[in-house]
């Protein structure tokens, strides 16, 4: 058999071996890359200190890639939270009316669907009732709350 055949196999071996030691053995993944990568390294005929590099170039490019898309991520995220965004991606009901107020359509208003949505608005408006509750020093306030059919 050919020793590139022989590296094949083993490279395979390796990745099976890897996954036992993660999900049987319940290894840390770090920890276990490192072990197969060495086995690899050795079988393939490189000098340790060869082998140390290899690894330490391949992590190097892989978390310097990594680090940009995570700090990309969090300067997103930040945007997100400073403009509010972040509060109405969380909310599904304010995400829902800010799709519709931006939408467009195919009415004559430049804003989209707006008119609808200040339609929808007056309407939950004007289903509000009036409550008294017991007030500071046991006088009474009203109290106006919104009350939303189920129909």
């Amino acid at each position: 058999m050919n020793h590139d055949v022989r590296l094949i196999l083993f490279t395979l071996v390796a990745v099976v071996a890897l996954v036992v030691l993660i999900a049987r053995f319940r290894m840390h993944p770090f920890i276990a890359l490192m072990l197969v990568s060495l086995a690899v390294g050795f079988y393939s005929g490189m000098q340790p200190v060869a082998i140390a590099k290899a690894f330490q170039d391949g992590v190097g490019q892989t978390l310097g890639f990594l680090g940009i898309v995570v700090g990309l991520g969090i300067i997103l995220g930040k945007m997100l939270a400073e403009s509010g965004g972040a509060r109405v991606i969380a909310d599904p009901s304010r995400a829902f009316a800010a799709m519709l107020w931006r939408c467009p359509s195919g009415s004559t208003s430049s804003r989209g669907l707006a008119p609808a949505t200040t339609r929808f608005r007056n309407a939950v408006a004007d289903t509000t009732t009036s409550t008294t509750a017991p007030g500071a020093g046991g006088s009474r306030t009203r109290i106006r709350r919104r009350e939303l059919s189920t129909s």
